[in-house]
């Protein structure tokens, strides 16, 4: 899914909604994660465990800021 464009200095929001076969929101097991791929394909970062959103209010629903620092140069990445 396409996220759209940012530049060093800026967050990257990454979320995921968890559902059931049927799409009704359903809390996992354990929190989604997240690998970052540079240009290269080489991995930036590693299994990251991405954080609820709302652990109360709204079931199954997880979203964090990635920061984009000197880590990550211009060029194309990939978070899976």
């Amino acid at each position: 899914m396409w996220k759209g464009r940012f530049q060093q200095g800026e967050f990257v929001p990454l979320g995921v909604a968890c559902t059931d076969a049927s799409y009704a929101p359903v809390a996992p097991d354990a929190a989604p994660t997240v690998n970052v791929y540079g240009p290269t394909g080489a991995k930036l970062l590693s299994a990251k465990a991405i954080p609820t959103m709302d652990r109360f209010g709204t079931v199954g629903l997880f979203c964090w800021g990635l920061f984009l620092d000197e880590t990550y140069p211009p060029g194309h990445y990939t978070a899976a």
